[in-house]
């Protein structure tokens, strides 16, 4: 039962526990939130899930009014490769956050995997539908593929660059659960100017200054994972905001331009009539 602890966006001092075990006799794979042990909402329970209210603060933030889970979208995108099983996540009822860890899913990724080998495919949903998403400094268009596919693109304090990646398998999702959270040097000033990111330490992701147009400096002495490590953060992102109630991606080709968790929360609520769900009302 690993129980996971860092700062987290707000608080010096976050923790979560993870539990991971095969399915009873009948019982329907899924992931439940928990509140301390107050239960929020389980994946694929999409009547209840969807009534759920959905806020943004640099990260994503799901609740009912009463409570709420922040930034879950990490650990969503890493129990993709588990959805076979039952998992359990209670999450500190004093921070409601979960722990930052090194601002990317692959410290979720190193100790839960030991004990839990990966399913040996993802799965998938189809979808019907072209259409596109405008908003003031971006777009999305979203069509059917043969799998998931993302390219993603940012303009950003100065810097310019693009990614595109496809996911068909697991270990396709390796690299994207390993790119880290980063902010840009006015952004994250700012930022700590109106009380905001409390928490955060040097250790919780890539505090960066643009250099050239699709080159960055890596302040506080450390060097990017790999070449886009920028871009797959998004994409990390985007798959944890689409899977926070269903462990399942669309079949899509995401075309998304200067995107963040509102846009990635609208396109889910457009291709959520697609999914069946395992809880059917």
């Amino acid at each position: 039962m690993p129980n996971f602890e860092s700062c987290s966006l707000s608080f010096p001092l976050s923790f979560a526990q993870v539990t991971l075990r095969k399915p009873l006799h009948n019982e329907k794979p899924c992931v439940s939130w928990f509140i301390g042990d107050s239960l929020l909402f389980k994946s694929w329970d999409l009547q209840n899930n969807l009534s759920l209210v959905w806020n943004v603060q640099r990260t994503t933030i799901i609740g009912n009014g009463n409570t709420f889970i922040s930034s879950p979208e990490h650990l969503s995108a890493a129990l993709l490769l588990w959805h076979h099983l039952c998992i359990d996540i209670h999450v500190s009822e004093k921070t409601r956050e979960l722990p930052l860890l090194d601002g990317s899913a692959r410290d979720w990724l190193e100790h839960l995997r030991p004990r839990n080998p990966f399913s040996k495919e993802l799965l998938f949903y189809e979808i019907e539908e072209l259409f596109r998403i405008d908003f003031s400094n971006g777009f999305c268009i979203v069509e059917p593929s043969d799998t998931f596919e993302v390219e993603y693109s940012l303009e950003q304090e100065g810097f310019s660059d693009s990614a595109f990646l496809s996911i068909y398998a697991p270990e396709d999702l390796i690299s994207v659960l390993n790119a880290r959270t980063f902010i840009f040097e006015n952004q994250f000033n700012k930022a700590l100017a109106q009380g905001l990111l409390a928490g955060v330490s040097e250790n919780s992701g890539l505090l960066l200054r643009p250099v050239k147009k699709s080159e960055v400096e890596v302040l506080r002495n450390k060097k990017l994972r790999f070449e886009q490590e920028i871009l797959y953060h998004k994409v990390l992102d985007l798959v944890g905001d689409l899977s926070l109630f269903v462990q399942e991606l669309p079949m899509a080709k995401i075309r998304i331009h200067n995107g963040g968790h509102i846009v990635h929360h609208q396109i889910f609520k457009r291709l959520v009539k697609y999914v069946h769900s395992r809880y059917p009302a």
